[in-house]
């Protein structure tokens, strides 16, 4: 919690997300080749290979280091992926052999279960070189998504159905099932021109 308050790890394969404690030093040994915006986001610049490093600001040594590779090779969207998420459920399992310990495992349901109930998109980007990455993470202002029911009397979408929506909502109509959502995920409007203009980068349908 960034005070002098110790906290154990249950066991040695634990985990512990620090990011926010050392956002603000953490550097990038060669700014020629990658800069860091907000402490989080990675911006590559020239290619090369380079690390980032979270350092203590009261001494000179490293904390540790992730190597990053800036390449010029092209990455292109393979595949878009989307789950329609209309809850979260809960399960609690006990840890064999570590008395009182308990792990709570929280999952998107997808199941609408009354009229009007309204559900999101979680969108996902595979790319060529077999990564994935949240369609959150690059900002809806970098990309325009599409989504289209295909039947209306199931489900509707919210804002205007087959137009850009910056972020996208389901909206239960009436009883069905099936993959009656059409996602087409397009580049900004600066980067569609002439023959390319109405090419999608990614299709994908979603389950309801």
């Amino acid at each position: 919690d960034g005070g002098r308050h110790l906290s154990y790890l249950p066991a040695p394969q634990w985990l512990l997300d620090v990011t926010h404690l050392v956002a603000g030093w953490t550097r990038v040994q060669d700014p020629r080749v990658a800069s860091l915006e907000g402490g989080t986001v990675v911006v590559g610049r020239e290619p090369g290979v380079t690390s980032v490093e979270p350092f203590p600001p009261l001494s000179d040594s490293i904390l540790g280091e992730q190597m990053l590779v800036v390449s010029e090779e092209k990455v292109t969207v393979t595949e878009l992926r989307a789950q329609v998420v209309a809850g979260l459920s809960l399960a609690l399992r006990a840890e064999p052999g570590h008395p009182g310990m308990v792990t709570a495992t929280a999952a998107g349901t997808t199941t609408l279960r009354a009229p009007k109930q309204e559900a999101t998109l979680s969108v996902w980007l595979a790319f060529s070189d077999h990564t994935l990455a949240p369609l959150e993470l690059y900002g809806w202002q970098d990309a325009t998504l599409t989504v289209a029911t295909l039947d209306p009397s199931v489900a509707t979408v919210g804002g205007s159905p087959g137009g850009p929506s910056a972020r996208p909502w389901v909206v239960a109509e009436g009883a069905g099932r099936g993959e009656l959502l059409q996602l087409s995920l397009y580049p900004p409007e600066l980067c569609r021109r002439g023959r390319h203009r109405a090419a999608a980068l990614g299709t994908a349908t979603a389950w309801l």
